[in-house]
């Protein structure tokens, strides 16, 4: 049924060094704070399953974060948009999508019930932010220069209001089982 335990991995700069799911979001939106928080205890709480979640790393650097979304199995992007710092915007965030795209892993969107009549507009910026691939005063990692910025279009945007079983549905938009 569920996906498999995780192993322990050695050597690795954060434990257990393998997740279910990377929770890829920008800390400068509340709500994304806040969903990214509650998909990470969600996750630990109801399925005993491993997410990678910054705040809840010791190590937090552009290498812990890479191996966190090149260990884990989904890569769920929480996509919101304050006015003023959207995901999008934010360049760990871009790099971030181009780890998971270089890693061939299943890209899940993820946003608020309430931010499901902004879909297009997220899918729409997503686009734009397609020729951006700088980090602002970091360069973006070599090894995902020229690799080309997923279309969000396509994807299935899994959306948010607090009481739904999130995890589930993530699952199935990546096709794979979480739970049954």
């Amino acid at each position: 049924g569920m996906f498999p335990d995780k192993e322990e991995v050695q050597g690795v700069l954060n434990a257990p060094g393998a997740w279910h799911f990377f929770l890829s979001h920008t800390q400068r939106d509340g709500d994304a704070k806040v969903l990214a928080t509650e998909l990470w205890s969600e996750s630990r709480k109801y399925y005993n399953m491993a997410s990678w979640l910054d705040v809840k790393m010791q190590t937090r650097d552009m290498s812990a974060m890479k191996e966190g979304v090149e260990n884990s199995d989904v890569f769920i992007a929480i996509i919101t948009n304050n006015g003023k710092d959207s995901y999008f915007s934010r360049p760990m965030c871009r790099q971030e999508i181009m780890w998971a795209v270089k890693a061939g892993k299943k890209i899940v969107p993820v946003c608020l019930g309430d931010d499901k009549k902004r879909i297009g507009e997220f899918i729409a910026e997503a686009k734009k932010w397609a020729q951006d691939r700088q980090l602002g005063d970091l360069p973006e990692d070599p090894e995902t220069v020229g690799l080309a910025w997923p279309d969000f279009g396509p994807l299935n945007f899994v959306t948010y209001d607090g009481s739904d079983d999130l995890l589930a549905k993530a699952g199935q938009a990546a096709r794979v089982r979480v739970i049954g």
